[in-house]
């Protein structure tokens, strides 16, 4: 939470983390006065507005002769008794904004956040690019108070500036009502609005779960062992990707290999090395279409998965790179299923982290399975039996 004047002073931040228990290391080089909390939800309940109240503006309000007014918006946790009565005791007034009016009415909104979060936002960037952000998943609660105090710094030479013009712009002080009502909104196209923002969203969710593109899947190139490959040639196998270039399979369906334990030459192929040969030195393509016993063909002998469900949420098994996996569907295009698969772990398997969840065709999914089952809440190993029968476990 921020709080801020209309002389531009801003309070110290109370930061409320969503947690069970608050540990010294989240409290720990952050802003100067700056309070600490928790909450199960993560969100201001009461009990906490009550803290914030009484620890930090209060004393304040105190020590300040005549009527005092503190703003904020209607939300159900700012009206207790306790500071209602606070409030009435110290000749303070208790102004609550009308609903959905806070972009419009709240000093902080219309010309404060803005600034913090362009700052905020940087702040971030550059973390993500350091050491320990390349090193973490998510930025840790224990590293929050340091970027939060930054933050505040950057925000310094503006802070009191921005405020001070927040309130005009609101017409709370001076009170004038004009800039208020010059900075309503005026008759739009609900419709046009209504597409735009459609838009915006869909950008923005190709921005942050593909850096937008389409993340594709590598292909294996049937080649003869040791003679190289160039771009061109590579892109022309690929081609009869749909006739099922394949090396015969073993009778038994292949436990999957992830990229940190696949073999060097399966790596090897991942490198295109400029050559001058003819695709002559690759032999006949139309030797290659010999063989077509797939992964896929071998299990359809010796399982029988339950019908392909087309949906959100179904379990299912598939191929990648000749292999089969166990994965969850968690999203569906017109281009194809994304899948968030499986990885082995001895004679069971896992969920491994970060997810391993990439988009794959529907031809690529052998049928529909149970929900693993979890045989080791510790280590969260889970039982794929139809898998299990299939390698005979």
């Amino acid at each position: 939470m921020f709080c801020g004047s209309a002389k531009g002073e801003l309070l110290p931040p109370y930061i409320v983390y969503k947690s069970k228990q608050l540990w010294n290391t989240w409290t720990e080089q952050g802003p100067k006065d700056a309070r600490f909390n928790n909450s199960p939800s993560g969100w201001f309940d009461m009990n906490i507005f009550n803290d914030w109240f009484f620890t930090q503006i209060l004393p304040i309000l105190k020590k300040q002769e005549g009527p005092k007014v503190i703003i904020g918006d209607n939300l159900s946790s700012h009206i207790s008794v306790d500071v209602l009565n606070a409030c009435d005791k110290n000749n303070i007034r208790f102004v609550c904004l009308p609903p959905n009016s806070t972009h419009l009415t709240q000093p902080l909104d219309v010309a404060f956040f803005h600034p913090m979060k362009v700052a905020w936002r940087k702040i971030l960037t550059e973390w993500k690019a350091s050491v320990q952000g390349r090193r973490e998943q998510v930025l840790q609660k224990s590293s929050f108070p340091v970027l939060l105090n930054r933050l505040i710094d950057i925000l310094e030479p503006t802070r009191e500036v921005n405020l001070v013009s927040g309130f005009r712009k609101c017409g709370i002080y001076p009170v004038d009502a004009n800039p208020l009502l010059e900075r309503l909104p005026t008759t739009v196209d609900k419709t046009a609005l209504q597409d735009s923002f459609l838009q915006s969203l869909e950008a923005k969710r190709l921005e942050w779960t593909t850096n937008g593109t389409t993340r594709g899947r590598r292909r294996k190139l049937h080649i003869t062992p040791g003679k190289s490959v160039t771009e061109e040639l590579s892109t022309l196998l690929d081609d009869k990707e749909n006739e099922e270039l394949a090396q015969p399979s073993t009778s038994k369906i292949p436990c999957r290999r992830r990229a940190s334990s696949e073999s060097s030459y399966a790596e090897s192929n991942d490198m295109s090395v400029h050559d001058s040969s003819d695709l002559g030195s690759l032999g006949d393509l139309e030797n290659l279409e010999a063989n077509t016993d797939t992964a896929a063909e071998t299990c359809n002998e010796n399982c029988n998965f339950k019908p392909i469900v087309k949906a959100i949420g179904q379990y299912v098994v598939f191929t990648y790179e000749e292999e089969i996996f166990p994965g969850k569907i968690t999203k569906i295009t017109k281009e194809g299923p994304y899948i968030s698969s499986m990885k082995r772990s001895l004679k069971s398997w896992t969920w491994p982290k970060p997810v391993d969840e990439i988009q794959y065709n529907w031809q690529d999914i052998l049928g529909c399975i149970e929900v693993p089952k979890k045989i080791s809440t510790r280590r969260e190993i889970y039982s794929v039996p139809e898998l299990d029968q299939t390698w005979g476990f």
